[in-house]
């Protein structure tokens, strides 16, 4: 009985709590998204920042 109970309340709070996903390469370097953000320029610039970055 007591088995019957885990399982019923394993399989409710999996259906209710979806697993969290985390890409490969965040785990090899997880800082990086966060000193990004640190590192942000302001929206005016990081266009131009963009536009540099794709021409090369």
């Amino acid at each position: 009985m007591n088995r019957k109970i885990r399982v019923c309340v394993d399989r409710t709070l999996a259906s209710l709590l979806q697993r969290e996903t985390v890409g490969l390469i965040e785990l090899e370097s997880p800082r990086d998204p966060f000193t990004e953000a640190a590192t942000a320029l302001p929206a005016d610039r990081a266009d131009e920042v963009a536009k540099a970055r794709r021409t090369g």
